[in-house]
């Protein structure tokens, strides 16, 4: 990104960020997980600037789910409980559930305990998706940032997805990436990156702890 952003979160905001291709959406959402650190300025979750964080605690608690989640070949529960080990089956298939992938797990031969990857169950671009998305459901991240979530999904699913991520309970702070318009109606600001020019803190509420880019 060559123009400055200045993005203002409050605890359980969600807000979407959008623009063309090559208008900086995963760089900032690998600022905000810290992949990359921002050439200027600074990234401050819960009052702390990331750089002065362990990044093991700048990944407990901020999440991730980009356009290419990864699928371990195992079984379809520990996939999903490596964001929390301590889950217990039922909490692993409440996740999926509320990530869409209710008919899909009741048709697997094993259920929970099904392998997979090559030689075992083939799971679908949209089924990873859906399977990243239940982890980060499953961690309970206090940020979650969802880079293209839907990149994978038919229209239906990814609607039902975006009411599940960006309403109800504000138990988390949501950012939003998408090429789309799905979610749009549902986040309490946008970021707009291929406008060019900076951006005015815009969500921001008072109670908890609060991330943000500058």
């Amino acid at each position: 990104m060559t123009d400055p952003v200045s993005l203002g979160l409050g605890a359980g905001g969600r807000v979407a960020v959008v623009g063309p291709s090559g208008s900086g959406r995963s760089t900032l959402a690998a600022v905000l997980l810290r992949f990359l650190d921002p050439a200027s300025g600074s990234v401050v979750l819960g009052g702390v600037p990331e750089t002065s964080m362990a990044l093991d605690d700048v990944r407990r608690l901020t999440g991730l789910v980009d356009d290419d989640p990864h699928v371990f070949a195992t079984t379809l529960v520990e996939n999903v409980r490596l964001a929390r080990p301590g889950a217990d089956d039922d909490e692993v298939e409440a996740a999926l559930r509320r990530a869409r992938l209710g008919p899909w797990l009741d048709s697997l031969p094993e259920g929970l305990h099904t392998w997979l990857g090559e030689g075992h169950a083939q799971v679908s671009g949209g089924e990873q998706a859906r399977i990243a998305i239940a982890r980060s459901l499953l961690a309970e991240q206090p940020v979650l940032v969802l880079d293209e979530p839907a990149a994978h999904l038919d229209h239906a699913t990814a609607v039902a997805l975006a009411d599940e991520l960006l309403t109800g309970p504000r138990a988390r702070s949501v950012v939003w990436i998408t090429h789309g318009d799905v979610g749009l109606d549902l986040v309490d600001g946008l970021v707009d990156l291929g406008e060019g020019p900076p951006v005015d803190p815009f969500v921001q509420q008072d109670h908890g702890p609060s991330g943000g880019t500058t």
